[in-house]
């Protein structure tokens, strides 16, 4: 299952324009949203995690705490997408 999970206010997330952006987009192609604080260990479990930030737009996440995600490089839906993300950003 694909989901997408923005940690939520409460946490040290801010608002912004990518992060919005990011949301709908993933709306938009059906990926599942749920704004939720995730473990460390999920995250090592996960096939595919990426960051994102005005700055970075959207990063790859290859490893946490040393321990590899995924196979260790751009997964499928980061290296698909980040263009249609991105898209509503640049004008």
């Amino acid at each position: 299952m694909v989901c997408c999970s923005p940690p939520p206010f409460t946490s040290s997330a801010l608002p912004g324009i990518t992060r919005d952006a990011i949301i709908k987009l993933a709306k938009e192609l059906g990926i599942e949203v749920r704004e939720q604080v995730l473990s460390r260990e999920s995250l090592y479990l996960a096939d595919e995690v990426f960051m994102s930030g005005t700055a970075a737009e959207i990063t790859p996440v290859r490893s946490v705490d040393g321990i590899q995600v995924g196979e260790g490089r751009c997964g499928p839906v980061t290296k698909t997408h980040p263009a249609s993300l991105l898209r509503p950003l640049h004008w």
